[in-house]
């Protein structure tokens, strides 16, 4: 074996080639290990949302393309970037509301709306004139100086609305509620009138109703007397409503007397009756008597539970053709000749008076003659 000094020129130790590809080797593993790192440390950072600037990598990785939200998908607030280096989804943007412009004139009113307030301002005058005399009678000074500067008002307003209709101006009128005011001057002027009226009338009434009126007309005394009991104390009730300045509690109060149990329409059931009764008396057979007491029994019937205004109004539309009936039956004693004639008539008390329509009347034409019944035997 040679010494090392007598090598040939050129010849290269194997132990040294290996020891430079070891070194070669290592080189390139510690490249690749400082690139991975700062990789590593780039994405941790933009991560956390850092606000620090990582340097760039010598070959930075290309960004991923960027996901589109569906159309209907709901808009994501943006936050910080994902693990994976992904872009935010970006957010819908918010339309714009356009700003409402006040300064918009309004359209004109219809001519026929003005109209229609100035005839309705011209009512209120009539009636601001009509209390304003009952108010002077009572010497109600307080209700006067309203009364006069609502109709103050009301010219205003007229005389505004004649010049220029516009919907500033109706509104100013309808705003005042002129309507409430004249109700409240009615309830001061006109109410305790009327319950004067309804107190004589009521006196009146209870001092020519006799027990033997009342007995002639079929009547029940008892509820007879609980009906005028209902109308004092819906007067008395009315009274203290308006001395209390409650009109509303007044009307209110009112309105039994005003549907049904007004004294005038009392009295006109009773006399009505009381003088169909006093012909009935004339007719001597009883059976005919007992037809034409049935004809009526609806009026009774409905008088008797209060409803005087229907009865008074069904009993005027046919006391004339009854009274007729009644003189000739009187007169010529032709009795079986009516009782179809009868039927119809109590047909028409009891559908006026009941739920059922209103059936076709034809007119009384005398009757046909028929011979004459045998006198009761006395």
């Amino acid at each position: 074996m040679r010494h090392l000094s007598q090598r040939r020129p050129g010849f290269v130790d194997p132990g040294t080639l290996v020891m430079v590809a070891l070194l070669a080797v290592g080189a390139i593993s510690l490249a690749t290990t400082s690139r991975a790192v700062e990789e590593a440390v780039s994405f941790d950072a933009a991560a956390e949302g850092a606000t620090e600037v990582t340097a760039p990598s010598p070959t930075p990785l290309p960004p991923e393309p960027t996901a589109t939200p569906p159309v209907n998908a709901p808009s994501v607030p943006a936050t910080g970037g994902s693990a994976s280096g992904g872009n935010v989804p970006e957010v819908a943007p918010v339309p714009e509301i356009a700003p409402i412009d006040d300064d918009k004139p309004e359209p004109p009113p219809n001519p026929q709306e003005c109209r229609d307030v100035r005839r309705q301002i011209r009512d209120q005058f009539r009636e601001l004139n009509r209390f304003e005399k009952m108010l002077r009678k009572l010497k109600l000074t307080d209700e006067l100086e309203k009364l006069v500067a609502l109709r103050a008002k009301l010219k205003e307003f007229d005389r505004n609305i004649q010049q220029g209709c516009t919907r500033d101006r109706l509104q100013d009128f309808w705003d005042e509620q002129v309507w409430e005011e004249i109700n409240k001057f009615r309830c001061k002027a006109e109410l305790p009138q009327q319950f004067n009226q309804i107190e004589r009338e009521l006196k009146r009434l209870e001092k020519q109703t006799t027990a033997k009126k009342l007995a002639a007309t079929g009547l029940d005394g008892e509820r007879f007397k609980a009906n005028l009991g209902e109308v004092r104390s819906a007067l008395a009730e009315a009274k203290n409503a308006v001395a209390g300045g409650s009109c509303e509690d007044a009307n209110e109060a009112m309105q039994t007397i005003y549907e049904g149990k007004h004294p005038g329409e009392i009295n006109g059931v009773i006399q009505r009756l009381y003088e169909l009764g006093n012909q009935l008396k004339r007719v001597k057979d009883p059976k005919v008597r007992e037809v034409f007491a049935e004809v009526l029994q609806p009026v009774i019937d409905a008088a008797n539970e209060g409803d005087f205004r229907e009865a008074n109004q069904a009993l005027n539309e046919v006391f004339g053709e009854l009274q007729q009936m009644l003189f000739k039956v009187i007169n010529s004693r032709r009795y079986r000749g009516y009782e179809p004639r009868l039927e119809k008539l109590e047909e028409l008390l009891r559908s006026k008076l009941g739920d059922g329509g209103t059936p076709e009347v034809e007119k009384f034409d005398g009757g046909a003659p028929v011979p004459a019944l045998p006198a009761p035997v006395q």
